[in-house]
């Protein structure tokens, strides 16, 4: 136990000092793309374009329509539509807010079980992403890149109380076009988005719509065990980062 308790208070003073953490949330049943659910970006910018221009604070939900997951071994294609907000900065600091309507492609790949029964795990590439949006008189578009592959991860964990917790991300790579789709602009980097639930703070452990202290109890309370109650980020331990999570998250309510 004195390893727990260090790491535990390790923890504790480095999520104090240090920020924040974005978590999954839990949602009523595993489809996939989860629809009350919005990936969002947790970097300071999301994606620089190699003429300048930054899209930041992306939010990507609304998805429709939504699908089973696959069964172990089983590969499915998704095609849903859904909405991108975001903000554009030019290269001259002139920020506007974007909003999209998408047509979004995505792989999802059924890995074999685990070790936990309640666990499922999914390997996940974005094959299309294309949006388009009027900004200064002209059509913007952005896509997913056509060459490079935005890959991710989804975990999915059957709760005793019927609900599915949910932890996804993906690195995404795309391109713009400000002339209408004749020439497009890759982006220097992927971006990260990862999955929450809707506006609900993945530290709400016990679903009441607060952080609170009933949430930090859990964790602290089933810190270094398996207990389902306290694993936030469904990896299979309650650990540094579940603790991490409701603490970024603390006072947040929904």
């Amino acid at each position: 136990m004195p390893n727990v308790h260090g790491r535990l208070f390790a923890t504790l003073f480095a999520c104090i000092f240090a920020g924040a953490v974005l978590a999954q949330g839990t949602f009523p049943s595993p489809n996939l793309p989860p629809p009350p659910g919005t990936y969002i970006s947790p970097e300071l910018f999301h994606v620089l374009f190699a003429n300048g221009i930054i899209i930041d604070d992306p939010s990507h939900d609304k998805f429709q329509p939504t699908t089973p997951p696959p069964p172990p071994g089983g590969t499915q294609i998704h095609n849903f539509s859904s909405i991108i907000r975001c903000n554009v900065e030019l290269p001259s600091g002139a920020r506007f807010p974007v909003f999209m309507n998408c047509v979004t492609v995505v792989r999802v790949h059924g890995n074999p079980p685990g070790p936990d029964p309640t666990v499922r795990t999914f390997d996940t590439e974005m094959l299309a992403l294309n949006g388009s949006f009027m900004m200064g008189g002209m059509v913007w578009m952005i896509r997913e890149s056509p060459t490079l592959p935005s890959r991710g991860q989804t975990n999915i964990r059957a709760l005793s109380t019927g609900e599915f917790r949910i932890d996804s991300f993906f690195d995404i790579f795309t391109e713009l076009s400000m002339d209408g789709g004749a020439s497009w602009i890759p982006s220097t980097n992927a971006g990260r988005m990862k999955l929450t639930r809707g506006g609900c703070p993945g530290g709400d452990i016990n679903g009441d719509g607060m952080v609170d202290d009933t949430d930090l109890a859990i964790v602290l309370s089933t810190f270094g065990t398996n207990d389902p109650r306290g694993d936030v980020n469904a990896d299979g331990v309650v650990d540094d980062t579940d603790l991490a999570i409701v603490l970024a998250d603390f006072g947040l309510s929904c």
